[in-house]
């Protein structure tokens, strides 16, 4: 699935350029690796650049928030806080993105929906408006055109339909995919983009695994994929969507 984008920059951002606050030994022999903890190392990191792959592994840290950090390729282990370390201090409640899905409803050209055995084609045009803002000045505004099926739709109906969309809660990962598609998105766009698709399953459970293009991106709550369908129900009924 998707990573937290916070969490995943926090990460990749600490691997290259560390800065250390002391080298603690050269060239460690097995005895001197066991002794500075990174024989069996509290944390570990693979990076593949397009220049150079990078190992790095590090000890428990101190109550002084240092840890003994090892470059094999170097031969050095190194004294730096833990702090400056994302990927020593991250866990898989911190990796879990808190949405499953964030698109860029700015590009998004078309929406093909399929719910309850019917498909519904929402089609978006997107341009430039200029308002009066709350300070009385001049400011360009994006503005939605939106039809489903040839017949016009309001902005206010087709951004609260994306917004439901885009701010499903993700609740992590699911072993199981189904057979059972109980909602799917085909999203093409504007910027060149391939199309993707997103498809929501049923597998009996409380939570409904998402998939984008047919790779799991997690879950959500049944209840949430419900409505998402009485959604759709309500655009074709030229009603605005309850926002969740």
């Amino acid at each position: 699935m998707f990573v937290d984008s916070y969490e995943g920059n926090d990460i990749s951002g600490s691997i290259r350029d560390l800065y250390a606050e002391s080298v603690v030994c050269v060239n460690p022999n097995s005895n001197q690796l066991k002794t500075y903890g990174v024989e069996k190392p509290y944390a570990k990191v693979h990076a593949v650049y397009p220049d150079m792959e990078i190992t790095l592994s590090c000890s428990a840290p101190t109550d002084n928030g240092l840890v003994n950090l090892y470059h094999p390729e170097k031969g050095i282990i190194y004294g730096i806080r833990i702090d400056a370390l994302g990927w020593a201090n991250t866990d898989f409640d911190l990796l879990l993105p808190k949405t499953v899905i964030e698109l860029n409803t700015e590009v998004i050209a078309q929406v093909v929906v399929t719910a309850g055995g019917k498909s519904y084609t929402v089609a978006l045009t997107h341009s430039k408006d200029t308002v009066i803002n709350e300070n009385g000045d001049q400011e360009e505004a994006a503005v939605i055109t939106a039809k489903m099926d040839g017949q016009s739709l309001s902005e206010e109906s087709v951004l609260v339909f994306l917004q439901n969309f885009n701010c499903m809660k993700n609740l992590g990962r699911m072993e199981k995919t189904g057979d059972q598609i109980i909602y799917q998105w085909k999203v093409s766009y504007t910027n060149g983009r391939a199309d993707d698709t997103f498809a929501i399953y049923d597998v009996g459970e409380k939570s409904c695994p998402v998939t984008m293009n047919g790779v799991m991106i997690g879950s959500v709550s049944k209840s949430h994929a419900q409505a998402l369908q009485q959604d759709v129900l309500d655009l074709a009924n030229r009603q605005i969507p309850k926002s969740l």
